[in-house]
């Protein structure tokens, strides 16, 4: 699954009006975050796919969804605690962090409203 979502800034290069990845809720929730931040238009689900439309920057005429870095690996996961979130925060503002928390996938300024820390899924820009 996370390969799929990773999949998406590498075609976003290709300037597809949209990208198309395996269905799962995990993916369907960082779909529903991704539009709440503005990176994607929308997204529909069929019994097995996700087909994403990108948003495009207006001024650029390039995806506003640049790239997704991934954070997890089969034999690392990253932690990480409350005072370092804030710590991430402050310094890379004009990123999006997705964790995994308690609360389920949430955003970076979502896990400090809660106070909680996570594990760090990914960076995107």
């Amino acid at each position: 699954m996370l390969n799929s979502i990773h999949n998406i800034s590498y075609l976003n290069k290709k300037n597809k009006k949209y990208v198309k990845i395996k269905s799962n809720k995990i993916a369907e929730k960082l779909m529903l975050i991704l539009i709440e931040n503005n990176f994607i238009n929308s997204f529909t689900k069929t019994k097995t796919h996700l087909y994403i439309y990108l948003k495009i920057n207006n001024f650029t005429n390039e995806p506003k969804l640049q790239s997704i870095k991934n954070y997890t690996k089969f034999n690392r996961i990253q932690a990480i605690k409350f005072k370092d979130l804030q710590e991430l925060n402050r310094i890379n503002k004009h990123s999006l962090f997705i964790l995994y928390t308690s609360f389920g996938l949430i955003t970076i300024k979502t896990a400090l409203r809660l106070k909680v820390g996570g594990r760090l899924i990914f960076k995107i820009n």
